[in-house]
């Protein structure tokens, strides 16, 4: 064992003793891996892993963001945003019912020796039916029926062609039945095997020697949260960390240039965008307009936020989700080139004039001023867009603060209280479907709709055409039509609307030490696979 080994060993043994009892209960796991030979340190972002009592339907530790491979789902997508099998082997349409009939992989265990079999897909159901992400698959706790051992159906209340792809989110990971993951039983099927969990500092899996397809090149993987990214480069280059997570952009050029090191950026899987509140009360209220919202649109210099904010590392783009999983269809969003004098006019049409000469407009007293919330995921991974976009703004006379949440849940409370009026966030196409994020965000057409959808749905300020053409994404079986009605609902939004600003397609970056071989980045960072990576 070498010196490294030795004092990672001392470290942890220091940290288990201090922790005050903190560290979650490992599970009982009939291959009990032997001491770690092998270890990656991976520095990660903030731990957003949810473990709440009163949300089960939402508890994610292991799975998202952080994705451990701890579990596995019926469906997985690749590099190239296809669906592919996982614990799922094959699996049909039910056009008699709606449903979806899936066949299990008839050799794979958890990790505690439980076989899998359909009754996992069902608690899992079950399990979801009660939080939000039901929204998505459109389930409840009917809606997965048990054929035999190794078949089940999942059939929706709704039409969802689509949920095959959507089920690949991390999320619809399943247990092994029966456990309780408030008591810290984190069993899976995956390669790794969870063994502790400390909130706001890491997250330890080992290698699962019983794994049904090929082991893990690694013994052990211990993800440290770093939720600042900065601290993530720059433990880096200390080598106190293997690989890290959502290089800063400004850093990724001076680590390009340095020995011992690789930058390795991702196909384009994510998006940063501007959502402006169309249903608000005051002083949020001025983005109730469509002129007011449209001429933001126009206000707006994507090239610049791209050079400025983000370093070069990103470019720019106006399809929401990318622009390759809309295929030729993407060109149905025109969505807004760089025009000053068009923004003013239409600020003008809306009643807004500089009256004083302060360079910014007024309207029966008021003063055109706008508050800019930087925080999903974190305002650290926002970057510097909203100081770029405040500049901007002020070149057509719109003064703006900015308010910088580095808390998911501090942020979801502000905007499920509205108090905001542009939402500055990054968001990520976690699913093959096309319809997966657009419906989950903007959606207007649910009995109790997410905060999301309360403040920038389409449907709510008036304008119709979107929900319809999500309904048609999500009846398509047809992998081009999904795509085009998804196309045509995002166009609603965005060219109709205007509730949603694209900015840019942001591709993740990662670094390694030199000691990291085949590590592979996945467009959707929550996809990552982590089996396949080597270390010393």
């Amino acid at each position: 064992m070498n010196l490294r080994h030795l004092l990672f060993l001392a470290i942890m043994s220091l940290a288990i003793a201090c922790s005050d009892g903190n560290v979650e209960p490992t599970n009982e796991i009939t291959n009990e891996p032997a001491a770690p030979t092998t270890v990656l340190r991976v520095g990660a972002p903030a731990d957003d892993y949810r473990l709440d009592a009163e949300d089960i339907g939402r508890i994610t530790v292991g799975m998202s963001q952080v994705n451990t491979n701890i579990f596995e789902g019926l469906t997985r997508m690749d590099t190239d945003f296809q669906i592919q099998p996982a614990l799922a082997e094959s699996w049909e349409y039910m056009p008699e019912n709606g449903g979806w009939r899936f066949n299990l992989r008839q050799d794979v265990t958890f990790h505690d020796g439980t076989p899998l079999t359909s009754l996992a897909v069902v608690e899992m159901i079950e399990r979801v039916s009660q939080g939000g992400f039901s929204i998505i698959l459109r389930v409840d706790e009917n809606s997965a029926v048990a054929v035999d051992d190794y078949t089940v159906d999942i059939i929706p209340t709704q039409t969802n062609v689509q949920l095959p792809g959507q089920i690949a989110h991390p999320h619809f990971g399943l247990r092994a039945p029966g456990t309780d993951p408030l008591a810290g039983e984190h069993v899976g099927t995956g390669p790794f095997v969870f063994k502790e969990y400390v909130p706001d500092d890491h997250i330890t899996v080992t290698k699962n020697s019983a794994y049904w397809g090929d082991p893990a090149n690694v013994d052990e993987i211990i993800f440290r949260f770093m939720p600042d990214p900065n601290t993530r480069v720059l433990a880096l280059q200390a080598q106190e960390v293997d690989i890290v997570y959502d290089v800063p952009r400004e850093s990724a050029t001076l680590l390009m240039g340095m020995e011992e090191l690789n930058v390795l950026p991702a196909a384009v899987g994510a998006y940063q965008a501007v959502s402006v509140l169309a249903t608000g009360e005051a002083p949020y209220d001025i983005g109730r307009d469509p002129l007011v919202r449209e001429a933001i649109g126009y206000a707006i210099d994507r090239q610049a936020i791209v050079d400025i904010a983000l370093g070069g590392m990103a470019e720019m783009s106006q399809t929401l989700i990318p622009a390759a999983v809309l295929g030729d269809s993407a060109d149905q969003i025109r969505g807004f080139s760089h025009d000053p004098d068009r923004a003013m006019q239409l600020l003008e049409d809306a009643g807004w004039h500089d009256t004083d000469g302060d360079g910014i407009r007024e309207k029966e007293g008021r003063t055109l001023s706008l508050e800019i919330v930087s925080g999903y995921p974190t305002a650290n991974d926002n970057g510097q867009t909203p100081e770029v976009l405040q500049a901007q703004l002020r070149e057509v006379g719109i003064a703006s603060t900015i308010t910088a949440i580095n808390d998911s849940a501090a942020y979801n409370d502000r905007l499920t209280a509205q108090q905001g009026d542009l939402w500055v966030e990054i968001g990520n196409q976690n699913s093959a479907s096309p319809c997966f994020l657009p419906g989950f965000l903007y959606y207007g057409g649910n009995d109790e709709p997410n905060n999301y959808q309360s403040a920038f749905a389409p449907t709510y300020v008036g304008v119709t055409g979107f929900d319809s053409a999500m309904d048609a994404c999500n009846n398509s079986a047809d992998p081009v039509t999904a795509a085009e009605n998804a196309a045509a609902a995002i166009r609603v939004l965005v060219d109709e609307a205007h509730t949603a600003l694209p900015l840019v397609g942001l591709y993740r970056v990662w670094a390694t030490t030199d000691s990291v071989t085949n590590f592979t980045p996945h467009p959707i960072f929550v996809m990552i696979r982590w089996d396949d990576v080597t270390v010393p």
